[in-house]
C-alpha cells in the first residue's frame, strides 16, 4: 500500500513518526514504528533507519533530480508476550569437580 505522507523541512523525529503514523492510521505506540528507506544507489545496500532528528534531516535532503524522495518502509514491531524475554527458569548448575572420581 503506497500512501503520502506530509513532513514539514523543519520536522523533528517526533513529529515525522506521529506523520507517519496519522498517515497510516496506526494504532500502537511510537516505539513500534520502525521507520526506514533505501538510499538512491545502483549498488545493493542496506536500508537507512530513521530514529533520530538527524536521520529525518538526512531523509528530507535526499531528494533525486526529479524532487522526489526514496519511499519509506515502515514496519510495525509486534509484541505477542508480557514479561521479560528471558522469563524460563534458569538451567541448573552442575559441580565443575566430580566428587566420584576422589573414591
Amino acid at each position: 500500500m503506497t500512501i503520502p505522507i506530509f513532513v514539514r523541512r523543519n520536522s523533528s523525529y517526533g513529529e515525522f513518526v506521529a506523520s507517519v503514523m496519522q498517515s497510516g492510521d496506526l494504532d500502537c505506540p511510537p516505539s513500534d514504528v520502525v521507520i526506514s528507506y533505501v538510499m538512491h544507489s545502483r549498488e545493493k545496500v542496506n536500508p537507512a533507519i530513521i530514529n533520530s532528528n538527524e536521520r529525518v534531516l538526512t531523509y528530507i535532503m535526499d531528494a533525486d533530480a526529479d524532487g522526489f524522495r526514496p519511499i519509506l518502509r515502515i514496519n510495525v514491531i509486534e509484541r505477542s508476550f508480557e514479561g521479560p524475554l528471558n522469563s524460563s527458569a534458569p538451567p541448573q548448575r552442575r559441580p565443575t569437580v566430580d566428587d566420584d572420581l576422589n573414591d
